[in-house]
């Protein structure tokens, strides 16, 4: 069985987006602050998502969050490709009393962005409230007009 903190490093970050704002990701031409601002809005929406889609078990909605490269690595070292990574989902539900995301910012690599963030998760164990977190980075990538993670990254944090 694995641990509480190695579930909740499967719900760190993203589900898949809609059409992109106005973006121009694939080209060599600059995007403008208000881009970044409206696709930062779009992608932190997506963070939460990608939580809403593990806790209920919407494995298609996971399917969209994921471009089809997608790897993982969790606080153990192991990387997961998309398949994998879903299959853990869908094998090991956890039932949180609640879970956040703290301290969500992103940084821009030409029209790339990339989000870090503190997912907290409390849960109930024996009658107590447990808490675990977990720092995530996430890096998007624009295709076929929408957003979709390529690579992810969780460490535990004490």
């Amino acid at each position: 069985m694995r641990s509480r903190f190695a579930m909740l490093t499967l719900i760190l970050g993203t589900a898949a987006g809609g059409a992109c704002v106005g973006t121009q990701a694939g080209s060599s031409v600059p995007m403008t602050e208000a881009d970044r601002a409206a696709i930062q809005e779009q992608l932190y929406e997506m963070e939460y998502a990608w939580i809403a889609a593990y806790e209920s078990g919407d494995l298609s909605a996971l399917n969209e969050i994921f471009a089809d490269d997608f790897i993982y690595t969790v606080p153990d070292g192991t990387l997961h490709e998309k398949a994998a990574f879903i299959a853990l989902a869908e094998q090991n539900p956890i039932d949180y009393d609640s879970v956040r995301i703290e301290n969500m910012e992103t940084r821009w690599y030409g029209n790339t962005p990339v989000v870090t963030g503190l997912a907290v998760s409390y849960w109930t164990e024996e009658g107590a409230v447990q808490r675990g977190a977990g720092q995530f980075t996430n890096i998007f990538v624009e295709r076929d007009g929408r957003w979709q993670v390529v690579v992810g990254h969780a460490s535990g944090v004490q």
